[in-house]
């Protein structure tokens, strides 16, 4: 149990669908149910999406970065989920995020971190094997210094970077198909 962040590209004449039977919103989000999106139609960024907002934003809801993750300019859409209603992005939308993803600096987002500039974000559970205690959520930095385990080679701020990547990487391919995005915390 937790808080997920996940991301949906879909279609027009999926948005048809959803819009026609609002409840299909969380089956098409979620890891089961009864509507299925093709794996490669979903980016899960499972407990990191808030370190990632913040990594890119300063959690702003200022701009198109601020869509990225949360969908802030986004419709509401759908039922209530657990965290809140979903939230979707026009194609356009999904365009000038994509634009603004790619145009975002890697080093800065590298340089907030090891800034400490993200000390108020936070990462719901466990990353890379750490455990936080259940029901909590627990500052980066504090969980981070669990992941001090034996034989843990991969340094966290990497394993964050690889996802900004698939997250700038999957924009992209949105903003080629001329899809919008539908997006959760779950």
């Amino acid at each position: 149990m937790g808080m997920y962040g996940t991301l949906c590209r879909i279609s027009e004449r999926q948005l048809a669908r959803i819009t026609a039977s609002p409840g299909r919103v969380a089956s098409l989000l979620s890891r089961s149910g009864p509507v299925r999106s093709k794996p490669w139609r979903v980016l899960r960024l499972e407990k990191a999406w808030d370190v990632l907002d913040h990594g890119l934003n300063g959690g702003s809801s200022d701009g198109p970065l601020a869509d990225a993750i949360h969908g802030v300019h986004g419709e509401k859409i759908g039922p209530r989920l657990s965290y809140g209603r979903a939230r979707y992005l026009t194609p356009a939308q999904v365009r000038a995020t994509a634009i603004a993803l790619r145009a975002f600096p890697e080093a800065t987002f590298r340089r907030r971190w090891q800034s400490g500039a993200l000390r108020g974000a936070y990462v719901y559970g466990s990353m890379a094997g750490a455990r936080a205690p259940a029901e909590s959520t627990t500052p980066y930095d504090d969980l981070l210094a669990e992941l001090a385990l034996p034989g843990l080679e991969e340094d966290p701020l990497e394993e964050i970077l690889a996802l900004l990547r698939a997250l700038v990487r999957f924009y992209g391919r949105a903003e080629r198909r001329g899809d919008g995005m539908i997006m959760a915390i779950m």
